[in-house]
């Protein structure tokens, strides 16, 4: 008999890593099987049976997760808003809807909202302090965009490996947690080259 993992692992196998990407963001913003319509099973070409068995395995195995998006729903119902890692609230007044599509909707967000508002703290938070490091060094290589999760700088070639090491640190330092903090960096022509 394979474990829960084995199992989990041989599912994911079948499914190539474009639609798991789909599936595991839309397993966190909408985990009950029948908010999901039947279009999206459909684009992904999957089975809605095998989602739901995806669903209850993915549960099984990190059942901390389901504790997270239920206790994140109630606290957010109890007070009346969401907050990131740094204090900054969202307001969900209709967590208390009698609108079961408004109050389903805005539960979704409150599980949404404090991971992705503190990974939007925590990337700010970094912007800022590159900058003032690169204005302090009196570096050449300036911060054009940010992408979700990403930096992307221009850099001359001769600030390549001071870049990289600075990039790293002040990202990766940015807050202390119990888990760390990892950086992956690319480096090319442009931003499709820098992924390769």
């Amino acid at each position: 008999m394979l474990s829960m993992t084995n199992r989990l692992l041989f599912f994911l196998q079948l499914i190539d890593p474009h639609k798991m990407a789909l599936m595991l963001s839309r397993l966190l913003v909408a985990p009950e099987t029948n908010i999901i319509d039947a279009e999206f099973f459909l684009s992904l070409q999957i089975a809605s049976c095998f989602y739901k068995k995806f669903i209850d395995q993915y549960f099984a195995l990190y059942k901390k997760v389901k504790v997270y998006m239920e206790e994140t729903v109630a606290k957010a119902k109890e007070v009346g808003y969401t907050q990131t890692m740094m204090n900054r609230k969202r307001y969900m007044p209709d967590l208390n809807s009698q609108n079961r599509q408004l109050r389903e909707a805005a539960g979704r967000v409150a599980i949404n909202s404090p991971v992705q508002g503190s990974a939007a703290d925590l990337i700010k938070l970094a912007m800022i302090r590159l900058a003032q490091q690169i204005s302090e060094k009196k570096l050449k290589s300036r911060m054009i965009l940010q992408v979700h999760d990403e930096l992307v700088f221009e850099c001359p070639k001769e600030e390549e490996q001071e870049m990289r090491t600075l990039v790293k640190k002040e990202m990766e330092e940015v807050v202390q947690l119990k888990v760390p903090l990892v950086v992956d960096m690319g480096w090319g022509k442009n931003w499709n080259t820098a992924h390769c």
